[in-house]
């Protein structure tokens, strides 16, 4: 939470919440698998992030998944803007990983892909 994208994060959305943004919504995905422990993991690393970035108190969600890009896909349908985080895929790569190509090319609505790097607007 306290990477250079968090900092970006934290601006980008006091920014849009100065200009009228409601709701904000942080979605974590884990795997159905997964044990109660590493949920109560993801829910506790949600609320530190939403915490430190988020300027008014915002929902959570946890879902359980095993297809990421499907459900990254279904929640993009109820919110009006979409916010990503790309992770580095390696010291010097510049490109944006499968998973946010692929979200970005089955979704319709309007998209920021915020990297340690800086944001990469879409539509």
């Amino acid at each position: 939470g306290h990477s250079d994208q968090s900092k970006l994060r934290a601006r980008l959305l006091a920014s849009l919440c100065r200009s009228g943004a409601e709701n904000i919504t942080y979605l974590r995905t884990i795997s159905p698998d997964s044990s109660r422990r590493s949920r109560q993991q993801a829910e506790h690393e949600v609320a530190l992030l939403a915490r430190d970035e988020a300027p008014r108190s915002c929902q959570k969600l946890i879902v359980e998944s095993d297809d990421i890009v499907a459900e990254v896909c279904r929640q993009t349908k109820e919110h009006d803007l979409t916010i990503l985080g790309l992770q580095h895929l390696g010291r010097r790569s510049r490109r944006i990983g499968r998973v946010p190509l692929e979200i970005a090319n089955r979704t319709q609505g309007p998209m920021i892909f915020i990297g340690e790097r800086g944001p990469t607007f879409g539509r």
